[in-house]
């Protein structure tokens, strides 16, 4: 988990990092992390961490 907070603090500065998912949600982006993806989103000028998910899992079918 400690990945994942230094992931969050990164795109805390860099909002716009990560890839625009707009085929799973309107204000979704993902950032790529080792063997997993970040799904977060932009909330009151907060970044909100919405799932951590495997590569390899089926992305449309959890969203």
């Amino acid at each position: 988990m400690d990945r994942v907070a230094s992931i969050g603090q990164k795109l805390s500065q860099w909002r716009d990092l990560g890839k625009a998912r707009p085929e799973l949600r309107h204000d979704l982006r993902s950032f790529p992390t080792d063997n997993y993806l970040v799904y977060y989103r932009e909330r009151n000028e907060v970044i909100e961490i919405v799932r951590v998910l495997h590569g390899r899992r089926d992305v449309d079918a959890i969203f």
